[in-house]
């Protein structure tokens, strides 16, 4: 299993909000992809307006599960008329360096 990070930008209404994570999180759960962490940004200004929208509501889903799984939601999310913007980005297992006494 593969850990992703998918960002989310909703527009900026809290039913709306909280109607798209509940569909944001069946959608994952449909495709047995867990959901790790929840962080709500909350809303912000865009750099750029946006289906004519100035403001959006942030949200990043810390997830896992497998990679052809993942590419599968993005297709749901598309089609999604409250998402404004979404991402996934694959998470790379952090590298330890080890320092060497000299």
């Amino acid at each position: 299993m593969n850990s992703y990070e998918l960002v989310v930008i909703v527009k900026d209404s809290e039913p709306v909000v909280n109607e798209t994570v509940k569909e944001i999180q069946e959608i994952l759960a449909s495709k047995e992809i867990k959901v790790v962490n929840q962080n709500n940004w909350g809303s912000r200004k865009l750099a750029y307006q946006i289906n004519k929208e100035n403001n959006g509501y942030y949200i990043i889903f810390n997830i896992s599960g497998d990679g052809e799984n993942v590419k599968s939601i993005e297709k749901n999310l598309t089609i999604k008329e409250n998402i404004l913007r979404f991402r996934i980005f694959k998470d790379e297992p952090k590298k330890i360096k080890e320092k060497k006494n000299e």
